[in-house]
């Protein structure tokens, strides 16, 4: 949905999904978490630039996976 060309520089409203489960031993010596930003992967622009006659609109990050590990010693 575009705010339209009455407000270019406008940002549309937006949310993304974030996730994060974690696993930790019981003496608390090891963890593990595996985690996701922007899960669903919706595109949106978080913030937008007039310069002279073009407008920039910058665009968020996609969906981001990764795995934390963690020890104690």
């Amino acid at each position: 949905m575009s705010l339209g060309r009455d407000r270019p520089l406008d940002v549309d409203p937006y949310a993304t999904l974030d996730l994060r489960v974690g696993l930790r031993s019981a003496d608390g010596r090891w963890s593990a978490t595996i985690w996701g930003t922007n899960v669903t992967n919706t595109r949106y622009s978080h913030s937008t630039l007039k310069l002279t006659d073009t407008i920039v609109r910058y665009s968020a990050r996609p969906a981001t996976y990764g795995v934390l590990l963690a020890f104690k010693h």
